[in-house]
């Protein structure tokens, strides 16, 4: 079998001559008599394609139809089918030694490739839990690079809910704010952790005085703001007696060290509206004063709050 790499000007040797392949009729991609646009194929793509039409349709879970997966996912890394064909054959061989240094080599191709990051999750499942640090290892090197890595940040989160594997997440990712506060996707995986994990409601309660010791540390940072309101929003958390007045307080004490913070009057706006009907209307001018002064603290988007306020006065007149 012929070896193939992205260089576009390496020889190809042709599948037809490969003494075996004598066996498979290609099976060619059927022509539009009138195409709207046709694909101009090269002949080496239109040959892969022809004999993976032939081995899927035979349902071939062979050896030389996992290297026709790897010559097809070369010239077309985004084919899901090519990439699905494959794992059938690997599960079908029972033999994955050789596929790590498949999955890096396209990795260093086409490193934010959705079907790459699904394969090498099932890969790494399918290894098992021994496996589970170098993967972590790997995703940490990817976000070291790009802290943002969407593709990273889901991957882990796999790996960590297959193994069960919280508490380590937990410690790193409190190792990542504690150099970063506001690293909003640290703060989006301590929130998958908190919300998805084992962890009992008394450590979840200990987490509010976590995350009030950091917006008090950065009182105008939006990630640690928006992950508080993500804990209220917990049903053990919601359970808890005098819970409102207590995060009222606090967004209270932090507009004082921090007046006209944006997150903080935004917390508070919206609490205005879980008051009691019988002083819907009170609550409602109450936050449209919130509102007034989000207008001025927050000019980037003072048409929103312009378009709030307008809002209010509309519910506030409908009430009267």
């Amino acid at each position: 079998m012929s070896s193939s790499d992205d260089d576009t000007t390496a020889p190809w040797v042709s599948i037809a001559k490969q003494p075996d392949w004598q066996d498979l009729e290609p099976i060619e991609q059927p022509v539009s008599l009138s195409p709207v646009v046709a694909i101009k194929y090269t002949t080496r793509v239109k040959e892969l394609y022809s004999y993976f039409r032939a081995i899927r349709a035979t349902k071939e879970l062979s050896s030389r139809a996992l290297w026709l997966t790897q010559e097809v996912i070369y010239v077309n890394s985004a084919d899901y089918t090519a990439w699905a064909y494959r794992w059938h054959c690997l599960e079908s061989l029972g033999n994955l030694d050789d596929e790590m240094a498949f999955i890096k080599e396209m990795a260093s191709r086409s490193p934010k490739n959705y079907q790459l990051w699904n394969h090498r999750r099932k890969f790494a499942f399918k290894r098992g839990a021994s496996y589970a640090q170098e993967e972590l290892a790997y995703a940490a090197e990817c976000l070291a690079e790009d802290a943002k890595n969407y593709h990273a940040w889901a991957h882990r989160q796999a790996i960590v809910r297959h193994f069960g594997l919280w508490q380590q997440e937990l410690e790193a990712v409190h190792k990542l704010l504690a150099e970063d506060v506001r690293n909003n996707s640290a703060w989006n995986q301590r929130f998958f952790i908190i919300s998805e994990s084992t962890i009992v409601p008394e450590e979840r309660a200990d987490e509010l005085q976590f995350v009030k010791g950091k917006i008090l540390e950065c009182p105008y940072n939006e990630s640690s703001w928006s992950y508080f309101r993500g804990l209220l929003t917990l049903p053990d958390m919601k359970r808890q007696p005098g819970l409102l007045g207590s995060v009222a307080s606090f967004t209270l004490q932090v507009l004082e060290e921090a007046p006209s913070c944006p997150p903080a009057l935004t917390l508070l706006g919206d609490m205005c509206t879980m008051g009691n009907v019988q002083e819907r209307k009170k609550c409602l001018v109450q936050h449209l004063h919130i509102l007034q002064e989000l207008h001025n603290a927050d000019p980037l988007r003072s048409p929103y709050w312009q378009a709030q306020m307008q809002h209010l006065v509309n519910e506030v007149h409908a009430t009267a």
